[in-house]
């Protein structure tokens, strides 16, 4: 996750410091950097919603909740990790205030269930 997280935000600086090298003004820099944040934030809102709504929320409410006995469809499954996965990246490249902290521990609930329930492991079976 941190190297794409790397990888898009110094490709947003390049742009930005190529933008403002030409002399097209910081209101075009400003414009790009608007909009750069838009289209990723819209796209990851975009796939929560319509392809993996189970990845909605910080994570660490929702399992909390979980194991409580709350019924929150489609909170563990390898859809709804791949979603959580991508999009936490894209939003923390478009700078908004959310943490890794909740989405990683939900991604680390998915994975260890994934794991437990899905590798053909005989010792598995006993969990």
């Amino acid at each position: 996750m941190g190297l794409l997280e790397d990888f898009l935000v110094g490709t947003r600086n390049q742009y930005i410091d190529s933008i403002l090298g030409v002399k097209y003004g910081k209101f075009a820099a400003w414009s790009f950097l608007m909009g750069w944040c838009i289209v990723l934030a819209g796209t990851a809102a975009f796939i929560t919603i319509n392809i993996g709504p189970g990845a909605m929320g910080s994570g660490v409410p929702e399992l909390m909740a979980y194991l409580n006995g709350v019924n929150y469809p489609k909170l563990i499954s390898f859809q709804t990790f791949i979603v959580k996965t991508i999009c936490v990246v894209l939003a923390i490249t478009t700078n908004l205030f959310i943490g890794k902290e909740g989405p990683l521990a939900h991604i680390g609930a998915n994975i260890g269930v994934l794991v437990i329930y899905y590798v053909p492991i005989k010792v598995f079976k006993y969990f």
